[in-house]
């Protein structure tokens, strides 16, 4: 195999342990890499990162990161898969994700994040083309996820960036998001996503509120 993968947890204790588990082995092959690449992901979070996986390193070096971007790895990765014959992905979780402080996936929103929509452009391209099972639908998924998150980072952790402005800012991204809920319906989001998705949709200011709300309590 060109690709392993192992499983991840996030936490906020540097003093975290996982029970042992009994591996369970996925042995992928050809196209069917790339279509569980961008299920898998698309169903949790964490799927899109590159720090959980092992590359032969003949394969993985005939493409390089988008220099000075966040959401670099995830078109990087459908790449180098794309050129695997087979992946091997473990349900043994060997990586531990550190969630304290100011990082891209916690805090408020800044400029940078809004990177995320080239590299979900790039998604959609790369996958256009692809034929086989979900590929170009997922593509599209992703891309029809960028407003979506953005809404719920603001959601969650606000603006921490002073030229942003949220008011003008949300009302741009409420009126993407109308505009993909049906994609996101389609798609193998978790039902609690697809319920967030449609209540961003029909009012943001009433979304943050029981937001803020659910997270006091």
């Amino acid at each position: 195999a060109q690709a392993v993968q192992y499983d991840m947890t996030m936490t906020e204790d540097e003093e975290a342990v996982i029970k042992d588990e009994e591996e369970i082995l996925k042995v992928l092959k050809d196209k069917e890499i790339l279509e569980y690449y961008l299920d898998s992901s698309t169903r949790r979070s964490g799927g899109f990162s590159v720090c959980r996986c092992l590359f032969e390193a003949p394969t993985a070096q005939r493409y390089r990161f988008r220099e000075g971007k966040v959401n670099e790895d995830m078109d990087w990765k459908y790449k180098v898969l794309r050129d695997c014959d087979m992946w091997l992905v473990s349900n043994q979780k060997k990586y531990f994700y550190w969630q304290g402080g100011e990082s891209t996936t916690v805090g408020g929103l800044k400029r940078r994040d809004f990177q995320l929509r080239e590299a979900a452009d790039l998604m959609a391209e790369l996958t256009s083309d692809e034929t086989f099972g979900n590929v170009a639908f997922l593509g599209q998924v992703k891309k029809a996820r960028t407003a979506f998150s953005l809404l719920s980072k603001i959601a969650y952790f606000g603006v921490a960036d002073p030229m942003i402005d949220k008011k003008e800012t949300v009302k741009a991204l409420t009126r993407e998001h109308r505009g993909n809920v049906r994609t996101l319906l389609k798609a193998p989001l978790p039902l609690s996503r697809k319920v967030l998705a449609m209540m961003f949709a029909v009012s943001y200011p009433m979304t943050e509120a029981a937001i803020r709300l659910a997270k006091k309590l």
